[in-house]
């Protein structure tokens, strides 16, 4: 009986200015947006550590006895090969979920701030804040039995105090019919969490949730089991779904009927 293990190393890239996302303006997707064009390569130095770390797997294998058989030939299979002093090499992606927008102290020079919240987003700045209401509760695991959300988003607006001022207008509704599904228990981890330190220095933290959530895949969601139904059009957040989904049939239903748990690892510095 044949016995194998396998070695693998993380690799902890800097920031570098030429590894970036931008937007190509001669190519549009269907809703008429710059696609968007992703540049990424290794930094000499992270390219000195992946062949360090194959040093020290070198030297692991041979203390154990194994035989390696790793291989990093170029070719369709290897999009991460690269040759670095004579010697080939291959990295993979490690999945971290983390956005592409500039992090950064003003509106005017960045998208998100420290916390990666959007600069034009109420919780930023006060332009579109909104409340959100639900119908006979949302589904319980302590009961009663059965699967339907329905939730409503209503105006809201901001007292010179800076608390949320309720508005009666409904803006647009949620509703899912989820009663008979079997969900899928899924979860969106890593997640990269970003902040700053005492003195102002940016932060960044992986997060694992460890909670999952229950993915209803599109098999089941007819256009009767779920949906979003713009209730003021006129409105600036109707305008948006109107134009983003262009009564497009909703392909899932992704649930979570509490927080979910999750745990933050080690944070690290970022360089800017």
């Amino acid at each position: 009986m044949g016995r194998q293990f396998a070695l693998q190393f993380e690799m902890e890239q800097g920031a570098d200015p030429a590894n970036r996302i931008t937007l190509v303006p001669r190519s549009r997707d269907a809703l008429g947006l710059p696609r968007p064009v992703a540049a990424y390569d290794l930094s000499p130095h992270v390219r000195d550590g992946i062949a360090a770390a194959k040093e020290v797997s070198d030297r692991i294998f041979t203390l154990l006895g194994a035989e390696d058989h790793s291989d990093y030939a170029p070719g369709p299979g290897q999009p991460g090969h690269f040759v670095h002093h004579g010697r080939s090499y291959a990295f993979r992606r490690a999945g971290h979920g983390a956005g592409t927008h500039i992090m950064g102290d003003s509106p005017t020079t960045s998208v998100v701030d420290e916390w990666q919240r959007c600069w034009d987003h109420p919780w930023s700045i006060p332009r579109r804040p909104e409340t959100y209401s639900v119908r006979d509760g949302l589904p319980s695991l302590n009961g009663p039995a059965g699967n339907s959300w329905h939730v409503t988003c209503k105006a809201a607006g901001i007292t010179p105090e800076g608390d949320i001022e309720r508005h009666p207008t409904s803006l647009f509704t949620l509703t899912a019919n989820l009663t008979g599904l079997t969900g899928t228990p899924v979860n969106n981890t890593p997640v990269t969490g970003y902040g700053t330190d005492d003195a102002g220095r940016p932060l960044a933290g992986p997060m694992n949730v460890y909670q999952p959530y229950l993915w209803y895949a599109p098999a089941g969601i007819t256009a009767d089991r779920a949906g979003l139904a713009v209730l003021d059009p006129t409105a600036d957040v109707g305008q948006d779904l109107n134009l983003l989904l262009n009564g497009a049939a909703a392909t899932g239903v992704w649930t979570c009927q509490s927080p979910p748990v999750a745990a933050h690892n080690r944070p690290y510095y970022l360089r800017h």
